[in-house]
């Protein structure tokens, strides 16, 4: 699957710790709560000068917010997920029954109860986000959920950006289940606080 960007800076070892600390948690905190193995794979990070998008179909931008503690300064990023992938997440976390989640994972929009769900795994994803963040950055960054939207394929995910300001974007393989693999798609503000130790 091919993502769309612009080529930004080499990303930093800090950048590339960080991405990999927060791929992992996120496929921890999801494999225990859905019950279902999430894999964790190798994970490309980069610098980029645009806000990337996911190609192949829709995508859900699950939306963050940072603040950080000692300077106040704020940021905006998103995981994006594959929607069918994200229908599949909800309906593990509702119990729905695996064949009809099958189904659910044919449609274009989601309905009502995956939507409510969806908006439960943003949470979970915001928290693992922060708490990951805790031993990178000292505990000096929270992350909280602003949502979830629906963004169709190639297009940009919406969150306050200036355009050209470069975001941390991590790549990363994995699964849900037994479904076939996908790319978690992390984007990041750049997170300038030193890390702990």
């Amino acid at each position: 699957m091919t993502k769309t960007a612009n080529e930004g800076a080499a990303p930093t070892i800090s950048d590339s710790k960080l991405t990999e600390q927060i791929l992992n948690r996120i496929c921890d905190d999801m494999g225990m709560m859905l019950d279902r193995d999430m894999p964790f794979g190798s994970v490309t990070t980069t610098r980029e000068s645009s806000r990337m998008a996911g190609e192949g179909g829709i995508h859900i931008s699950f939306k963050l917010g940072f603040s950080c503690k000692s300077t106040g300064k704020t940021g905006h990023g998103a995981l994006l997920i594959p929607l069918a992938e994200a229908i599949a997440m909800a309906g593990f976390l509702m119990m729905t029954p695996d064949a009809t989640i099958e189904q659910n994972r044919k449609l274009n929009v989601p309905d009502d109860s995956a939507k409510d769900a969806m908006m439960e795994l943003s949470n979970l994803i915001s928290g693992g986000i922060d708490g990951a963040m805790r031993n990178t950055h000292a505990g000096q960054w929270s992350v909280g959920s602003l949502g979830c939207q629906g963004v169709p394929a190639g297009v940009r995910p919406a969150f306050p950006y200036t355009e050209g300001e470069e975001l941390i974007t991590a790549v990363m393989e994995t699964q849900i289940g037994d479904f076939k693999p996908f790319d978690l798609i992390l984007i990041l503000p750049i997170l300038d606080m030193p890390e702990a130790g």
